[in-house]
């Protein structure tokens, strides 16, 4: 490769199109680059989806369960908690300005459980920080 000063250059440089001196080593940063960018995707989604639902638990001998948190105005909170199927769930969310409802609008919601995971949703539907009790009741 000839160089301004007319002094020809052993060093090869990789341009787009062109074949790379080094094709191991760019193989191999490429790899690298891209294990590193899968890594930082799983650990960002899974973080955002552990951060996004917070898993109920009764305690041995139980039925019922309350959860007490505090949601930014337009914020949604995703709970889990685990049931056999045909189970009766019956949950109220509480907040001293109305503002936390589930999903539907209402202050109550109750269902047939499947076997797993179920979920609840609830939302702060004002534009102020609302703090909330959140009371879920699992019966046969």
């Amino acid at each position: 490769m000839k160089v301004s000063n007319g002094i020809e250059s052993k060093t090869k440089f990789a341009i787009s199109g062109t074949r790379s001196a080094f094709p191991y080593e760019e193989n191999l940063m490429r790899r690298s680059f891209v294990k590193a960018l899968v890594f930082i995707l799983v650990a960002t989604s899974s973080s955002f989806e552990l951060l996004a639902q917070t898993r109920i638990r009764f305690g041995r001998g139980t039925t019922s369960a309350s959860v007490s948190g505090t949601l930014y105005g337009g914020d949604t909170r995703t709970y889990v908690l685990s049931a056999r199927s045909g189970q009766y769930l019956s949950a109220n969310v509480s907040s001293r300005n109305g503002c936390v409802t589930f999903q539907n609008g209402e202050t109550s919601a109750s269902y047939t459980t499947i076997s797993g995971n179920n979920h609840l949703y609830v939302g702060n539907g004002c534009g102020r920080t609302t703090s909330y009790t959140l009371t879920v009741s699992i019966g046969r």
